[in-house]
C-alpha cells in the first residue's frame, strides 16, 4: 500500500512539474527541428524570428565565413509574401519556392546580452534536421533580426561550408521580388 501511494505521488509530482515548465505535448519528440521543451529563455529570440517570417518581406544574404575572417557571398534569398526567391552568387537566374513559416521554435538554449543597439543572443539553431551553434543580433527598437552566425559541425551538409553568416535587409529597394524566375529550375505553373 505504501509503495502504491509513493508511485501515485510521483506521477502527480511529475505531471505538475511538466505543466510548470511548459512542455509542449504537441511537439514531435523525434524531430531535431522540434525540440522537446519550449525554452522560456529563448522567447524573445523566437518571437523576433517568427515575426520576421510572418512579416514576409525581407532579404537575407548568406555568406561563408573564411578562417581569415573574410566573408564570401554564397546566395541571396528574398522573402516576399507567399513566396521566396533564391539566387546563388555568380548566377543570374532566381528560383521561386513557397514561403512556409514553421510554427515551432527555431532556437533553444539561449543566453542574452543587452547592448546599446539591440540584443545579442547565443543559442542553438534548429532547421530541417540540422543543428548549429549560433549568435543572433536583434534590433532593440523593432525586435528585427539583423544578423545570424551559424556554426555547423563538421560533416553537416546544409551549406558547403561550416560557418554561415546571414545579413538581413528590410528596406523596400532590397526586398523587391524578381520579375523573372523558375520553379525548381523549370517554368512555374500558374
Amino acid at each position: 500500500m505504501q509503495l502504491r501511494s509513493i508511485a501515485i505521488f510521483l506521477i502527480f509530482s511529475i505531471a505538475s512539474l511538466t505543466a510548470e515548465r511548459g512542455i509542449a505535448h504537441d511537439i514531435d519528440h523525434e524531430s531535431r527541428d522540434r525540440p522537446r521543451l519550449i525554452d522560456n529563455t529563448c522567447a524573445d529570440l523566437n518571437s523576433a524570428y517568427r515575426a520576421m517570417r510572418e512579416q514576409s518581406r525581407y532579404r537575407e544574404t548568406i555568406y561563408e565565413l573564411k578562417p581569415d575572417g573574410k566573408l564570401v557571398e554564397y546566395s541571396t534569398v528574398i522573402i516576399y509574401d507567399l513566396y521566396g526567391y533564391q539566387r546563388y552568387t555568380g548566377e543570374t537566374d532566381w528560383d521561386r519556392f513557397n514561403n512556409e513559416s514553421p510554427y515551432w521554435q527555431r532556437f533553444t538554449s539561449c543566453t542574452r546580452k543587452d547592448m546599446k543597439d539591440g540584443r545579442r543572443f547565443y543559442a542553438t539553431y534548429h532547421h530541417q534536421g540540422h543543428v548549429a551553434g549560433s549568435e543572433v543580433w536583434v534590433d532593440s527598437d523593432e525586435m528585427k533580426v539583423k544578423k545570424v552566425i551559424r556554426r555547423f559541425p563538421q560533416g553537416d551538409e546544409l551549406f558547403p561550408f561550416a560557418t554561415a553568416v546571414s545579413l538581413f535587409d528590410y528596406g523596400r529597394k532590397a526586398v523587391r521580388p524578381p520579375t523573372k524566375y523558375t520553379c525548381g529550375g523549370n517554368p512555374c505553373k500558374l
